[in-house]
């Protein structure tokens, strides 16, 4: 594996590509959606299961 890493980097070339000004901002939103989808995730998890706890420990008895 490392033999083969080594003579990709050793035998790369140029690409010549061009990356104009709104990439930056573009890749910056897809970090900041996903961050915000984690978070969203995790908000959503914590009700849940603050829920089920509540649940458990607010039964009616008969």
């Amino acid at each position: 594996m490392m033999p083969a890493v080594f003579l990709f980097v050793l035998f790369t070339t140029p690409a010549y590509a061009y990356l104009d000004p709104g990439t930056g901002s573009i890749v910056a939103q897809v970090i900041i959606a996903a961050m915000l989808g984690v978070l969203f995730q995790g908000k959503m998890l914590w009700r849940r299961l603050r829920g089920f706890v509540a649940a458990m420990y607010h039964r009616r008895k008969p």
